[in-house]
């Protein structure tokens, strides 16, 4: 009996793990204002009713105000579609970024008013870090926010699905492992036995 509750404990837990795999997806996004580009991803999960919370990513910046660099996405930590304040963080001038992590792929804008902020890690300013924040002010016009005076408006955003890569694989090895452990596991009594 012991082996058997190890082969369902080792199903049990790969049924278990899937679900977080098959609700996230990720996304490409670009922003271009004409000074300033952005690139990057966008992790987010179904909230129903169109619309999604990002639940973090990536993102590198490259343009005229010296902020040129890489970073993550910031996780909304009340949950994505409650405003969180990233409060005074530094080289941000005293401001506050706030933001939503709210995503509508199929809408215009794709992000309402208070977007999401990102950590520029790869800049490091006199205090560490540069802050930002990305949202939408109405259909085809968004604004980003670096540091503490870059603001460039009238920027166009759009983020598409990635092409999805290893969540196959992942669910190969998943059922697979389940399957070894289950035949490792599983009593060889009823095997024919030599007299």
């Amino acid at each position: 009996m012991k082996k058997f509750s190890l082969a369902s404990m080792a199903v049990a837990a790969a049924l278990m793990i899937s679900p977080v795999f098959v609700n996230a997806q990720t996304y490409n996004f670009s922003y271009n204002d004409g000074s300033d580009t952005a690139t990057g991803t966008l992790v987010v999960s179904s909230l129903g009713g169109g619309a999604y919370g990002i639940l973090g990513g990536t993102i590198t910046i490259a343009g005229p105000n010296g902020y040129d660099g890489t970073g993550v996405v910031l996780a909304d930590p009340n949950g994505a579609g409650n405003a969180w304040v990233l409060a005074n963080p530094p080289n941000s001038g005293g401001a506050d970024y706030i933001a939503d992590n709210l995503f509508f792929p199929g809408g215009n804008p794709q992000l309402d008013d208070d977007g999401f902020n990102f950590d520029l890690t790869s800049y490091k300013g006199p205090s560490g870090f540069i802050p930002g924040n990305i949202w939408g002010n109405g259909p085809d016009n968004y604004t980003i926010l670096e540091g503490a005076y870059n603001i460039y408006s009238n920027g166009s955003f759009s983020a598409t699905p990635a092409p999805e890569g290893g969540a196959s694989l992942l669910y190969l090895l998943l059922a697979g492992a389940a399957c070894f452990g289950a035949m490792i596991l599983t009593p060889r009594n009823g095997l024919g036995r030599r007299a």
